[in-house]
């Protein structure tokens, strides 16, 4: 599916698999927005690309549209680049799903960690993705977060999910998953996860225990980051 001005590419991903080829992860959102009032909700879609034509080397990809013959415009991407596989995340499960893919209308900004992808979801009645009618409401989850299994690169595996309803800050609570990053400290095993929530804060966690996660990751600290400069402890 083509980008539009208000269903769009919200996040992407690059990893590489052990024969050295390079795969791009999308997520695109299938929310109504002001620029798009009428079309429908879709779900959310997670779209898989085999970058054939590049370098195995893990290095920069270089431009796949620079022919000396053509102007970029006009030039094809190679043949060995292209699209595999889609997935929308609308409640389905495989065999080599763990759970069912959450249904969601808006995932955010992705990352990829060793053979993990993180996908956010912003998406909740009422709040970015716009107030609905109830019996639609009730088709999606509140915000929260997937991990899925990339380690073979073109048969992504739904293996987590979870919602969090946790407080952070006088009985509010996280309404937004905008983008998430992930990283592991090498001195504890643990995972940090930091949480843009969208408008201004940023939302630091820390997993409990040596795993991708576990259900009781908890807060540890909440920095309400803004990004003007202001910390708030």
């Amino acid at each position: 599916m083509e980008a539009a001005p208000c269903k769009h590419y919200q996040g992407m991903a690059r990893v590489q698999a052990e024969n050295g080829i390079s795969y791009l992860y999308y997520v695109r959102n299938g929310n109504e927005g002001e620029s798009c009032k009428g079309e429908g909700y879709d779900y959310g879609e997670l779209l898989v690309v085999e970058m054939g034509s590049r370098d195995k080397n893990g290095e920069r990809f270089r431009s796949n549209l620079l022919d000396p013959s053509y102007d970029m415009s006009d030039t094809l991407p190679p043949t060995y680049d292209r699209g595999t596989n889609h997935y929308y995340f609308n409640g389905h499960q495989s065999s080599r799903d763990k759970m069912p893919w959450p249904k969601s209308w808006h995932p955010g900004g992705i990352q990829a960690i060793g053979d993990i992808l993180v996908v956010p979801f912003d998406c909740h009645c009422g709040g970015a993705c716009g107030i609905l009618a109830e019996q639609e409401c009730s088709d999606v989850g509140d915000p929260g977060f997937a991990l899925i299994d990339i380690s073979d690169p073109q048969e992504p595996a739904m293996i987590y999910y979870k919602t969090w309803d946790i407080e952070v800050e006088d009985g509010k609570k996280i309404n937004s998953f905008a983008s998430l990053g992930v990283t592991k400290n090498p001195d504890t095993g643990k995972y940090l996860f930091v949480v843009f929530q969208g408008g201004s804060k940023l939302l630091f966690f820390e997993s409990t225990k040596d795993a991708y996660v576990t259900q009781k990751t908890k807060l540890i600290r909440l920095l309400d980051l803004i990004l003007s400069g202001k910390v708030i402890y």
